[in-house]
């Protein structure tokens, strides 16, 4: 009996010692479970992070090679008009020479002068002559408009086919584009797939903690490089000394950009004086892009019915609205607008992101815009605070 109670005391203190270090026990266990999580949704966060950006780069190059390969394909009709045209003027100047050598060897030609001169006598014979030289002049002219027509017919022929050449060279680059964008998308959709519950909180909660410390950031850097002294911008930037009448016109387009994007590029330089008025119309242009708040992001796309990327966006709301014509680039939209300060900001101007710039947004007020972001999400609002902010411009 002594030993049953023995016994029997010694369990309930093994039980009760389990008990009060069970806790102990399990909490590590589930400090780490946790732990995990947020790591997990940390890493999913800067990689979704890394891929929007990744995104708009190449959206940004596709953009830009297709305007290329545009300009290019105007080119290849001009060049085969000029070809037509140069074949024709050979046709011609070969048909007046034919029509020369026959007439000569009908009625004679420079071939007859020997003998005028040999045997001829009186007042003719001088007239003759200078008939006979005015021949020869013609048909040397003849055979120098002739070589000329086909100079120009092989010139210009020579140009078409450098041209086509380019021209599948520029369509293998966007096929490459396409490719490597697709890559993005598919990454990206299959990390968003894992986004749901529990981790889904926890990523929405580091992406909302990732955007304050970014806003925090970009508000310092600007601050800091506000200071009056010369900003030198960094490769991809703006003309160092921007020309302020420097209106929203069609500039020329330039190969893609090849430069690595810097993180925190050095915004771009602003030229001293009182920035222009805001346009009237620009509170049109803000309502109309606000009409197309949920319509999906589409790389490439520029109207309602498809989907918009950023700069299809800032196209098509600033021409249906504002009467303005854009490029599809966010690099030359930025290039074809007046850079303001960021504290001079209306609704109706547009904000430019990364060096080279790869994302443009349309402000409307009160720090935020409205963009089309990346794959996956819709135009909305956002902060226009994020770390790669480097310029805001007016449309002139």
């Amino acid at each position: 009996m002594r030993f049953s109670m023995r016994r029997c005391a010694a369990m309930v203190m093994a039980a009760l010692l389990a008990f009060a270090i069970a806790p102990v026990v399990a909490t590590p266990a589930g400090a780490d479970a946790i732990a995990d999580k947020q790591a997990e949704a940390e890493r999913i966060s800067t990689r979704l992070s890394e891929l929007d950006t990744q995104t708009e780069q190449l959206a940004e190059q596709y953009n830009q090679t297709r305007l290329q390969l545009d300009q290019v394909q105007r080119q290849i009709d001009e060049a085969t008009g000029r070809v037509s045209d140069a074949k024709a003027e050979l046709v011609q100047r070969r048909a007046e020479l034919a029509s020369y050598a026959v007439t000569a060897y009908v009625k004679g030609g420079e071939s007859d002068l020997p003998d005028i001169l040999l045997k001829g006598s009186g007042p003719d014979v001088s007239r003759q002559i200078e008939y006979l030289q005015a021949a020869s002049s013609s048909r040397r002219q003849l055979v120098d408009d002739v070589r000329g027509a086909q100079y120009r017919a092989d010139a210009e022929l020579s140009d078409l086919q450098a041209a086509h050449t380019h021209a599948q060279e520029l369509q293998a680059d966007l096929d490459h584009r396409r490719g490597d964008t697709k890559k993005t998308e598919d990454e990206q959709s299959a990390l968003l797939a894992k986004v749901n519950g529990e981790l889904g909180a926890l990523v929405a909660e580091t992406q909302a903690r990732h955007a304050a410390a970014d806003e925090v950031a970009a508000k310092a850097r600007l601050a800091a490089a506000a200071d009056p002294a010369p900003a030198t911008p960094t490769p991809g930037g703006p003309p160092t000394t921007p020309d302020p009448t420097t209106g929203p016109t069609t500039p020329t387009v330039t190969a893609p950009p090849v430069t690595t994007p810097d993180p925190t590029p050095t915004p771009w330089p602003v030229p001293p004086g009182t920035p222009p008025a805001v346009l009237p119309q620009a509170a049109a242009v803000v309502a109309l892009a606000e009409t197309q708040l949920g319509v999906p992001y589409l790389w490439g796309g520029d109207n309602p019915k498809d989907g918009f990327d950023c700069s299809g966006l800032v196209l098509w709301a600033w021409r249906n609205a504002g009467g303005r014509s854009f490029v599809h680039s966010a690099e030359l939209q930025a290039r074809a607008t007046r850079r303001i300060n960021f504290s001079d900001l209306q609704p109706g101007d547009l904000v430019f992101y990364g060096n080279p710039v790869h994302h443009v947004g349309i402000y409307v007020g009160g720090g935020k815009m409205i963009e089309a972001p990346h794959t996956g999400a819709w135009v909305r609002y956002a902060s226009i605070w994020r770390s790669d902010l480097v310029a805001a411009g007016r449309v002139t």
